[in-house]
């Protein structure tokens, strides 16, 4: 029993490595991180190392967030809390992980919280546009049906194929392209030119596009008052941005005094 659980718990986990979704994760992970060291004026390690533990504490966030939302199964089965190879990942505990992880550096490092935001934008373009791709091939979620020619062909909860929007590809499309626009735009211009600019900015505009890709979902989720639970944490996360930005638009010129 014990070898055929071990044989099992092996073959599943290839599986979840060898999966087209795992793939394109673990290549935007790759990928964000060489970028993000590539383009780190300085500090080069330190901001490689920063992303590792980033992206290690959003893995930990997404498991717990799944495993907390699915408890009564869990205290049955506690033995498979860690065994992520068997699928359960909660995108808002992801995001709850990476921005633990962000502050931890950030505060290890002592560096400036504002500056980071700008460093860290290639590491969630990469991850943004590579979780927008692999929805394609994981069946991650869908959207509304529709009889267009951009429709995809998706698997629903009921094992019905149907072709519908690919809003977590239209998502993850948009969100990349707009983080990168701002990671590549010329230092000079003059909109964003302070440290923490780009990266205010980058992190709002992708709270709001994950949050509409959220409302937009017609999968079963979970809801409260409403709304699906990642809708009201992207709210939140969006709201969180503002007053980033804020800061930014108030302290970003002045390092020594900003909160």
């Amino acid at each position: 029993m014990v070898w055929y659980d071990f044989s099992v718990n092996t073959w599943l986990l290839f599986q979840t490595v060898a999966s087209p979704f795992s793939l394109f994760i673990t290549f935007g992970c790759v990928w964000g991180l060489g970028l993000l060291a590539w383009r780190a004026p300085r500090r080069k390690p330190f901001h490689l190392w920063g992303g590792v533990a980033v992206l290690f504490f959003a893995l930990i966030g997404a498991r717990l967030d799944y495993v907390l939302w699915h408890g009564g199964y869990y205290l049955s089965n506690w033995a498979e809390i860690p065994q992520m190879w068997l699928g359960g990942l909660g995108p808002v505990g992801g995001a709850v992980g990476a921005i633990i992880g962000f502050v931890s550096v950030s505060l290890i490092g002592k560096s400036s919280f504002l500056k980071l935001t700008d460093a860290y934008l290639p590491l969630l373009g990469a991850v943004a546009l590579s979780l927008g791709v692999a929805s394609l091939f994981g069946g991650m979620g869908y959207g509304p049906l529709t009889d267009a020619w951009w429709g995809v062909v998706v698997q629903d909860e009921f094992g019905v194929l149907a072709s519908r929007w690919p809003i977590h590809f239209l998502g993850g499309l948009i969100s990349g392209g707009v983080l990168f626009t701002l990671v590549f735009l010329p230092t000079g211009w003059r909109w964003l030119s302070r440290p923490g600019q780009r990266g205010s900015v980058g992190l709002l505009v992708f709270a709001l596009i994950q949050g509409a890709v959220s409302a937009l979902r017609v999968d079963p989720g979970l809801f409260i008052w409403g709304l699906r639970w990642g809708t009201w944490a992207a709210m939140l996360f969006a709201a969180a941005g503002v007053v980033l930005l804020i800061l930014e638009l108030r302290y970003g010129h002045d390092e020594e005094n900003t909160p």
